[in-house]
């Protein structure tokens, strides 16, 4: 296909680079578990998007005329181009201003829903095996306007994961925007947690409310999952890994900043003290998903709104 490699690896071959000087070095066990590694990486190759797709994405194209192979089958799918016809990729000001006074914005509400009523955040790595993409675009551009809803239940629980987190990584100034980043991180290094968790606490409050209210809603979701770590395996740390690129950017970042990702210790740390550090940041609860704060009357003022921002 125009664009794809498909990757095929016969059963038959798998072992045909084996050493001839022994032939039972290996079990039948472990040429199987080979054979299906294999099969796992091709389809893995082919669900990914060609480097014609990506430049699509980044293009906003709507339709998208390659097709990705599906390895076994013989088949094939359409892959979904990155629309640009969609409330993903706009301010979170934006959101609000075209919407109906939800502070939180509804695929944040209902992707949170989504793992919390279907059982979901029992899933052993929900935020940390990925989704697939081609679905996960599909539903992204689903969400047109900052009012739609989005029917996710026939969906499973990792594309979900992944629609929130591709919610977030869209913006574009990150939920704690670039003018805080290095204040988070200097943060991030108080050795007195109450010390530390005070100056988190005053931090949110000097940041744009919406996105305090935004943030409060986000982290009280991952400490619920982080109560069952458990069961998902998904603690603290790993939620910084998942969330720390994706909520804490920075518009030029250093080849340090690149190596140690100092962000994922503060996702870790905003978890761990939720209780503590959100108190006094927005109203309501994520249970149920029914999560409308209050702003303030200078936040709830409509901002002008660009050509890019105006939805449909």
């Amino acid at each position: 296909e125009q664009g794809r490699v498909q990757v095929m690896f016969p059963a038959a071959d798998l072992a045909r680079d084996e050493p001839n000087d022994n032939q039972n070095v290996e079990s039948e066990s472990i040429l199987a578990k080979k054979e299906e590694t294999f099969h796992s990486l091709a389809s893995w190759l082919a669900d990914r998007p060609s480097v014609e797709d990506a430049a699509r994405y980044s293009g906003g194209v709507h339709v998208v005329t390659t097709v990705a192979p599906v390895v076994g089958t013989g088949g094939a799918r359409p892959m979904e181009a990155k629309s640009e016809d969609t409330i993903f990729g706009k301010p979170l000001a934006t959101v609000y201003a075209l919407g109906d006074g939800q502070t939180v914005p509804i695929p944040v509400l209902q992707c949170v829903d989504f793992v919390m009523s279907r059982e979901a955040y029992l899933c052993e790595g929900i935020f940390r095996i990925s989704g697939r993409q081609e679905i996960i675009f599909r539903l992204r551009n689903a969400y047109r306007t900052a009012t739609s809803k989005v029917n996710l239940v026939a969906e499973q629980p990792h594309e979900v994961a992944g629609l929130l987190k591709l919610f977030f990584a869209e913006l574009p100034d990150s939920l704690f925007p670039f003018a805080f980043y290095d204040r988070f991180m200097d943060a991030s290094l108080i050795s007195d947690v109450a010390d530390r968790n005070a100056r988190y606490t005053e931090l949110l409050r000097e940041m744009p409310e919406l996105n305090g209210i935004v943030a409060r809603f986000l982290f009280e979701f991952l400490a619920k999952l982080g109560a069952h770590q458990e069961t998902n395996k998904m603690t603290p740390t790993n939620l910084g890994v998942c969330f720390g690129p994706t909520l804490f950017r920075t518009e030029n970042p250093t080849p340090d900043q690149l190596l140690r990702a100092p962000e994922k210790m503060v996702v870790e740390q905003l978890i761990v003290s939720y209780a503590d550090v959100f108190q006094d940041i927005g109203l309501e609860s994520v249970d149920g998903a029914t999560y409308k704060a209050n702003l303030s009357e200078e936040a709830r003022k409509k901002p002008e709104q660009s050509p890019s921002g105006s939805g449909s």
